[in-house]
């Protein structure tokens, strides 16, 4: 149309490159805080493909929830009050914190509402080029459009290649295999309980592979997602072989014969890393950001909380007259602050220890993480914590591990970690505000 290709052509205040979770998110919200935003997509039609699950609080109290959804749908289409854990000996654990599974289809609506009600749209286009200019960044498509923004955010998902990377760790994989069952007899599980980790041993023999666990999402009395999974690796897991463990598991829960309900969902991706260099022009967001936490592998609703308070930097700095390379600077430094990269630091540590244990291990680690106070875990798995928060958080769990993890966690942090991991911590504690700083008001330039 004649509006859209003028949209097109104008400066932008913003444009983000995807249209996942954090793309459209980011986009949407701009939008209705009135900024001028272009979201660009190789597939703008098609829905988000994963499953996204995760805590409950994490999102009931967020700017999501302020989203017009078609029909009135839920930010969570299954919602489960309670959440427990199996050991490896079948020990059961209350974990007393809700889970849901979040409703994608209809936050992606919402959210591509949101944008075009605002000053926004989502346009295909496959990004062939970016440039830098003073004051702008100029994005060309295979498709021959040329899009220039003050500020350009990169939001296409963890195979970007456009964002430079600073030196640090190797990418590790999480990866699983997941089927929802209808089973001919009631399957026995609490409709109101998500098991969060099912850590007992679902196959015979030795295979090579990684412990895994399984999540038991039950949603009536005869259908239930379960998923089998490798929470992290080295390199990725064949997810053939995690098949074979699923339907093992699948034995162990009295369910073998259940029938498979849609497409099983088979996914790998990466998780911790290198981050990127935070004085470039293109400004990463989501897990082209690299903000996947790295101990275990929940990203989505950490990057769309994340969403206002970078929206907040961005108005700041437009409103101040800034864009392209000081705009994209202080927006890094709101995405990752200097408490954060020493928190990803003391994370990666913890995904060194998670790596070096067997099933038994896993369960002795998971089962003193989740005996700390609760607010001290929530803290630590949402990243709403301080660095100064992330250590104390880190003592309590060593008083509450037995021997062999108190070993793995000194391994660790002094053999593994070294002189890395022991500044990270000291300054955490030194350095780290009491609380997170509350997002830059507009008008405040420095």
């Amino acid at each position: 149309s004649y509006w859209c290709c003028c949209f097109m052509a104008a400066e932008l205040d913003l444009l983000v490159i995807g249209a996942g979770p954090a793309g459209l998110g980011l986009g949407s919200y701009a939008a209705r805080e009135g900024l001028r935003v272009l979201v660009v997509d190789a597939n703008p039609r098609v829905e988000w493909h994963c499953t996204y699950c995760t805590w409950l609080p994490e999102l009931d109290s967020s700017w999501i929830q302020g989203l017009k959804r078609p029909d009135g749908a839920e930010v969570f289409d299954l919602r489960f009050n309670s959440t427990v854990m199996i050991g490896p000996d079948g020990e059961r654990i209350q974990l007393g914190r809700g889970y849901g599974r979040l409703n994608s289809s209809a936050i992606r609506s919402s959210m591509i509402s949101t944008l075009r009600a605002g000053q926004g749209d989502l346009v295909e286009g496959v990004v062939s080029q970016v440039e830098h200019g003073e004051g702008y960044t100029q994005v060309k498509t295979t498709q021959g459009h040329t899009h220039r923004a003050k500020c350009v955010v990169d939001a296409s998902g963890h195979y970007t290649s456009q964002l430079d990377l600073a030196p640090g760790p190797h990418r590790r994989w999480q990866c699983f295999v997941g089927e929802t069952l209808r089973c001919p007899q009631p399957h026995g599980y609490d409709l109101g309980t998500a098991v969060i980790f099912d850590w007992r041993r679902a196959h015979e023999g030795e295979d090579g592979l990684p412990p895994t666990f399984a999540y038991v999402l039950p949603m009536d009395e005869h259908t239930v997602m379960v998923e089998e999974t490798v929470l992290m690796a080295d390199e990725k897991v064949p997810l053939d072989a995690i098949q074979v463990r699923l339907e093992g598991r699948k034995k162990l829960m009295g369910i073998e014969g259940a029938e498979v309900v849609g497409e099983p969902e088979r996914c790998s991706f990466p998780m911790g890393g290198a981050v990127p260099v935070r004085t470039q022009q293109l400004v990463g967001f989501g897990a082209a950001a690299r903000m996947v936490h790295p101990a275990t592998g929940y990203s989505v609703a950490f990057t769309l909380n994340s969403v206002p308070e970078v929206v907040a930097r961005l108005k700041l700095g437009l409103s101040c007259g800034s864009a392209g390379l000081p705009l994209a600077r202080s927006v890094w430094e709101c995405i990752w602050s200097e408490d954060r990269l020493r928190q990803y630091t003391i994370y990666t540590m913890g995904s060194d220890v998670i790596m070096s244990l067997d099933r038994k291990g896993m369960g002795q680690f998971f089962t003193a993480f989740f005996k700390i106070p609760m607010s001290h875990w929530t803290a630590f798995l949402d990243r709403t914590n301080t660095g100064r928060e992330q250590v104390m958080t880190g003592v309590a769990m060593w008083l509450k591990a037995c021997t062999a993890i108190k070993l793995r966690l000194m391994w660790g942090g002094i053999v593994k970690g070294g002189l890395k991991v022991a500044t990270a911590a000291i300054a955490s504690v030194a350095l780290a505000p009491r609380r997170p700083d509350p997002p830059p008001q507009a008008g405040k330039c420095e």
